[in-house]
């Protein structure tokens, strides 16, 4: 009788820990994007009160030209372009600060503002730089009184700044 309870309880053990283990895996699986493997939007939002307590500064990134180097080369390579963003994000400010908005749209928290914003864009476009694909960066503050959406909406705006200001820089002068 114990020899048949011993089994039972290991049986009982095992179908928990197989449990945590889904559960572990859905857990992440509904927090992180499948590609990038970064934290998704969801996960931002949970998550950017207790981050921008010690990192202020929302970093907002977009590609530039991403959907005709998609168009060009192929989804492959545009997911690949993708992967190799997000490290290039993870190599800069650390897996947990960095998250996939949707598309080609990133965010990233950073304990001070960016000294120099050319130089991380060059870091952050260097694997990619045969794709064509540049990136457009707003940078805001979290500040108190500012919900989240106000402060992604405020590094959202400064993004489309920088991508204006690229714009007018490259066009050609007559």
């Amino acid at each position: 009788m114990i020899h048949d309870e011993r089994k039972l309880v290991e049986k009982l053990n095992f179908e928990i820990d197989k449990r945590k283990k889904l559960e572990e895996k859905l857990s992440y699986e509904a927090n992180h994007d499948h590609l990038t493997k970064l934290g998704n939007r969801k996960s931002c939002f949970e998550n950017f009160e207790n981050i921008t307590k010690t990192l202020p500064f929302l970093l907002y990134f977009d590609l530039d030209n991403f959907k005709i180097a998609n168009d060009k080369f192929g989804h492959k390579t545009g997911d690949k372009v993708l992967v190799d963003i997000a490290q290039s994000m993870c190599d800069s400010f650390g897996q947990n600060n960095c998250f996939r908005l949707g598309g080609d749209e990133f965010i990233a928290f950073s304990k001070a503002y960016p000294q120099d914003i050319e130089l991380l864009r060059r870091t952050l476009l260097e694997p990619i730089l045969e794709f064509g694909v540049g990136i457009s960066i707003g940078v805001a503050k979290a500040e108190d009184g500012l919900t989240p959406d106000e402060i992604m909406h405020l590094a959202d705006e400064n993004m489309y700044k920088d991508k204006a200001h690229k714009i007018i820089r490259h066009q050609s002068r007559t």
